[in-house]
């Protein structure tokens, strides 16, 4: 069963089962990548499901590249989620996944130092 290769997510894993139940072959990563670029709001998610993946495939080349990738887009990624996720431990403790790491925390203090509050416009 995928949920065995790919434990990344429930949702996504289920959605691949349903695929491959009903005959439809395809690799998650090809369908991540054609459905990224068909739903740039999604871009951010398909991102974070092929670098999990890679990860766990082994591919550490392919993972940090997609981590590069969605920092270039804009994205980035709780430091925490990058170092408690079990589908990314191949790469703690790599110099350039950690220094990845130190980006997204950039990017994430940064993200909050410039937040202005959302005002309803209502009183009160």
């Amino acid at each position: 069963m995928l949920r065995d290769k790919f434990p990344i997510d429930p949702l996504f894993t289920l959605f691949m089962e349903v695929l491959e139940l009903v005959g439809i072959k395809i690799d998650p990563d090809d369908l991540l990548t054609r459905e990224s670029t068909r739903f740039p709001d999604c871009a951010v998610i398909a991102n974070w499901w092929q670098m999990r993946m890679m990860a766990l495939t082994g591919d550490a080349v392919g993972a940090l590249r997609m981590l590069e990738e969605a920092l270039a887009k804009g994205h980035w990624y709780h430091e925490d989620a990058l170092h408690n996720i079990p589908d990314l431990a191949t790469l703690q403790g790599m110099p350039e996944f950690e220094n990845l790491v130190a980006r997204c925390r950039n990017c994430r203090l940064k993200a909050i130092a410039e937040a202005e509050p959302y005002s309803s416009g209502r009183p009160g």
